[in-house]
């Protein structure tokens, strides 16, 4: 950890945007788009939101075949 982290959670606390969203996300997905040359970035909760949020922008849909580490919890994912 690079020692702002308490900082952080302070701040988040003090304005009351704990979760799901505030200034921090919304910081983390501007600077994170900037910084790999694309126009938009989306936070997401989890690995699996991220997962499932890809393969429906990709069309993935019934009866196709999804190939993912068996550590992964693709077979919660109702596409």
């Amino acid at each position: 950890m690079g020692g702002q982290e308490l900082e952080f959670v302070k701040e988040a606390f003090e304005s009351n945007y704990i979760a799901p969203l505030g200034h921090q996300i919304d910081a983390f997905e501007r600077e994170f788009s900037e910084m790999v040359g694309i126009r938009h970035a989306v936070a997401v909760s989890s690995g699996t939101a991220a997962m499932y949020l890809a393969l429906r922008l990709l069309g993935v849909g019934p009866g196709d075949e999804v190939i993912a580490p068996s550590f992964t919890y693709c077979d919660l994912l109702k596409i």
